[in-house]
């Protein structure tokens, strides 16, 4: 995101398939697997934090290739594609967004961002690393629903997200 500079595109490619179609060496392809829906979640939820303006998945006709199956992947892919509509209108919004005082536990590992649609914020946070992270924030006042994923906690101080984890979730508040 700081490479492509402010107000440009950025299309993130998060990984579908299992690196282990393209490995020669079967003792290393049994080795390798596809990420699960959890994982290509928090790639998403990292990309959108980062400040992404599209997605596109690789790779469609690896799907067909899978261990676990066509039907099997192609059911995760289409709950991640319901999970990025279902945030949308926030992602488009043109309503500045609004400063929650974000700090996060590991720069390199987790990610937060919030957008502000009429009298609902929504709040994207994901942990890429290996250990718990937390988000530090101002929490506005009001009801919070979670959209997707999950959270160890979500509190008025604090974001708790298990390694690997990521969520998304709505604050519906007065501006």
């Amino acid at each position: 995101a700081e490479a492509a500079g402010p107000n440009r595109p950025m299309w993130p490619v998060p990984q579908l398939h299992d690196l282990g179609l393209y490995d020669q060496d079967p003792a290393v392809k049994a080795k390798k697997r596809a990420p699960t829906l959890a994982e290509v979640r928090a790639m998403t939820a990292m990309a959108l934090a980062e400040g992404a303006t599209g997605l596109v998945y690789y790779s469609w006709f690896d799907l067909k290739r899978d261990k676990l199956g066509f039907d099997a992947r192609w059911k995760d892919t289409t709950t991640i594609a319901a999970e990025v509509k279902a945030v949308e209108p926030w992602l488009l919004s043109a309503e500045p967004a609004p400063n929650l005082g974000f700090k996060v536990s590991d720069p390199t590992s987790v990610d937060v961002k919030a957008w502000r649609k009429g009298d609902e914020i929504l709040v994207i946070a994901a942990n890429g690393g290996s250990k718990a992270g937390t988000v530090s924030w101002n929490a506005p006042a009001g009801e919070r629903r979670v959209l997707w994923g999950a959270a160890s906690a979500i509190t008025d101080s604090a974001i708790e997200l298990a390694p690997g984890g990521s969520v998304a979730f709505c604050v519906a508040t007065a501006k």
